[in-house]
């Protein structure tokens, strides 16, 4: 179970929100993302983790989808501090390098971090789904499955809200986080695991990007 949420808090170090992919979606909700244009506003999403809240109302241009994943491209350091319910504050500390896989369009990443004296590097993915509105952001850890999260971006406020997908088989564990960027090299994150309404684990960590 540590391990688990673990994998869902790193899965979710890059951000992200949830749109409903099941064929779910209310009519109200499907008439309201057909009545938005590309420069348009849409449906108001309010999202909350622990004390910040964010509302995300806009849907992105495709210049605005670019500019958003160009904005990550670079080296990073990501440091923090994990705090498991019931157990000792844990420290984080690891690289980030994100990269175009394709330009414009999806954006790759490595984490490198030590493990049990070792360093060792993970890998991620993001693209943006246009009929959904969100960028869809894939992550491998090791043995472990992949896991997906899906996020939205306000420009206006410059945040990220993200909220991890069940995996196959479920664990019954979620991940709700919001990142905001600061200035032109730096982010900060909030995040939280949850196993139904009960909070596991949260954390909060700062990226700083490392030179140009």
């Amino acid at each position: 179970m540590k391990h688990l949420i673990s994998l869902l808090a790193f899965s979710c170090l890059i951000g992200c929100d949830r749109e409903k992919s099941n064929g779910t979606a209310s009519k109200d909700s499907r008439e309201k993302k057909n009545q938005a244009t590309e420069e348009g506003t849409s449906t108001t999403h309010t999202n909350k983790v622990g004390s910040l809240t964010e509302t995300l109302a806009k849907k992105l241009t495709t210049k605005e989808v670019m500019e958003v994943m160009a904005w990550e491209i670079g080296t990073w350091e990501i440091k923090g501090r994990g705090i498991p319910v019931g157990g000792e504050p844990q420290a984080i500390e690891m690289t980030m390098e994100a990269r175009w896989k394709e330009r414009g369009k999806s954006v790759e990443y490595k984490f490198t971090l030590k493990e049990g004296g070792k360093t060792v590097s993970y890998f991620g993915h993001k693209k943006y789904d246009a009929d959904t509105q969100v960028f869809i952001y894939r992550s491998k850890w090791g043995g472990n499955p992949e896991t997906t999260s899906h996020e939205r971006y306000n420009p206006k406020t410059r945040t990220f809200y993200s909220e991890s997908l069940s995996g196959t088989p479920p664990t019954g564990l979620k991940s709700t986080a919001i990142h905001k960027r600061i200035g032109t090299d730096k982010i900060e994150q909030k995040l939280e695991v949850r196993e139904g309404i009960q909070l596991v684990y949260s954390h909060e960590t700062v990226s700083v990007r490392k030179g140009q």
